[in-house]
C-alpha cells in the first residue's frame, strides 16, 4: 500500500476515536441522568464504533506487513501521518479513561439497584436485622414467613 492508503487508514481511525469519545460522553450523560433507553442505544453505537476501530486496526497491521507499526511509520517519513498516529494514541487513552469512569458509574448503579432489591425483598445480608428505638439491632421475626415480593 502507498502513503495515501496509510493516511486514509490513520484519518479514518482518528475520526472513529473522536466519535468514540463523543459516544462515551453520551454514555456518561445517560448514566448520570438514568436515561436507560438511550443508554442501550449508546451501547450499541459504542459496539459498532469498537468494531470499526478493530477493522481499521487490522488494515493498519496489514499495511505494516509484520513490521512494528511505529517502525513502519518512521520509515515512511511522513510527519503528517506521525502526528495523526500520536493524536490517535492520545484519543485512545482518553477513551480508555472515559470508559473506566463509565464502568465505575455503571457498577455503582448496579450495586445500588441490588441493595434496593435486597431491601425490598428482605434478602440482604442484614435483612433480618432491625433497629429498635435505642438504635440497637436485633433479629427481626417476620409475621409472614416465606412471603416474597
Amino acid at each position: 500500500m502507498n502513503a495515501s492508503a496509510l493516511q486514509q487508514i490513520l484519518n479514518t481511525t482518528l475520526d472513529l476515536t473522536k466519535q468514540m469519545m463523543l459516544c462515551l460522553d453520551r454514555e456518561n450523560a445517560c448514566l448520570v441522568t438514568r436515561q436507560y433507553q438511550q443508554l442501550i442505544e449508546t451501547a450499541e453505537q459504542k459496539q459498532q464504533l469498537a468494531d470499526q476501530l478493530e477493522q481499521q486496526d487490522l488494515q493498519r497491521q496489514q499495511l505494516a506487513a509484520g513490521i512494528p507499526f511505529e517502525q513502519y511509520l518512521k520509515a515512511q517519513g511522513d510527519q503528517s501521518a506521525q502526528r495523526c498516529w500520536e493524536a490517535i494514541g492520545y484519543n485512545v487513552k482518553l477513551c480508555a479513561e472515559k470508559n473506566q469512569i463509565n464502568g465505575r458509574l455503571l457498577q455503582r448503579q448496579h450495586q445500588i439497584t441490588q441493595a434496593t432489591i435486597a431491601t425490598i425483598t428482605g434478602r440482604g445480608d442484614n435483612s433480618n436485622r432491625v433497629y429498635d428505638a435505642n438504635g440497637q439491632t436485633s433479629a427481626q421475626t417476620s409475621l409472614l414467613p416465606n412471603i416474597e415480593a
